[in-house]
C-alpha cells in the first residue's frame, strides 16, 4: 500500500469560509476555526473544479478501492470527511444527480466495503429555530500542503437483467476509480 501524507484543513475565502461556517452551526471569527485545522479527506464523486486546484505544484495518482477505504474509514473515524458536491442534491430539479450519488454509494459498498451515503454529502444546521440542510459545494473547498482530494468516478452499463434502461442506467463496478489530489 502507497504510504500517504497526513490529512490536512481545506483552504476556503472569508466569504465561503463565513458559509461554510454557517451551515456548519460554527461561529465565523473570519479564521480558520481551531477545529478545522485538523486534517481532512474531501471527497467527490466525478467532478473537479479549478477552485479545487492550488497555485503552483499538485500531484495525481490513482489509488485502489482498499486504499481509498482506508483513507475514508480513517477521515471518518476523526471526523474530517468532508463530502462535496458540484451538484445541489437536494434540489428538485437534480433528482437525476442525487440517484446517480446514491447509485455510486451502492456500487462501493457491494465492490470495496465503503460506506458512504447520500447523507454525507449533507450539512445540517438550524435557521430561527428551523432545520436548514444544505449540499457542501464543491467550489468551496481548495487544496494547500499536505491536503487530499479524492475523487471517485465510474461509467455505467446498460443490463436488461437488472431491469436498467437507457434513460435508467446502471453503475459498473469493474470502471470504479479512485483518484488522490494532492497540493506538494
Amino acid at each position: 500500500m502507497k504510504k500517504h501524507r497526513p490529512l490536512t484543513e481545506t483552504s476556503v475565502s472569508g466569504g465561503t469560509r463565513r458559509a461554510l461556517a454557517f451551515a456548519r452551526d460554527e461561529k465565523d471569527s473570519g479564521d480558520v476555526m481551531p477545529n478545522q485545522r485538523n486534517k481532512q479527506l474531501i471527497l467527490s464523486f466525478w467532478d473537479i473544479c479549478m477552485a479545487n486546484l492550488p497555485k503552483g505544484t499538485f500531484s495525481h495518482c490513482s489509488i485502489t478501492g482498499q486504499e481509498a477505504k482506508s483513507l475514508i474509514t480513517q477521515a471518518r473515524q476523526d471526523k474530517q470527511l468532508l463530502c462535496v458536491s458540484g451538484d445541489d442534491l437536494l434540489a428538485p430539479y437534480r433528482k437525476d444527480e442525487a440517484k446517480r450519488h446514491k447509485q455510486l454509494c451502492v456500487a462501493l459498498g457491494k465492490q470495496f466495503g465503503i460506506v458512504l451515503s447520500l447523507r454525507d454529502f449533507i450539512t445540517a444546521s438550524e435557521y430561527d429555530g428551523d432545520p436548514l440542510y444544505s449540499i457542501t459545494p464543491l467550489q468551496c473547498v481548495q487544496l494547500e500542503a499536505e491536503n487530499q482530494l479524492l475523487v471517485v468516478a465510474c461509467g455505467y452499463t446498460l443490463s436488461k437483467a437488472k431491469g436498467e434502461s437507457l434513460l435508467n442506467p446502471g453503475v459498473a463496478p469493474e470502471s470504479i476509480t479512485f483518484h488522490l489530489i494532492e497540493a506538494l
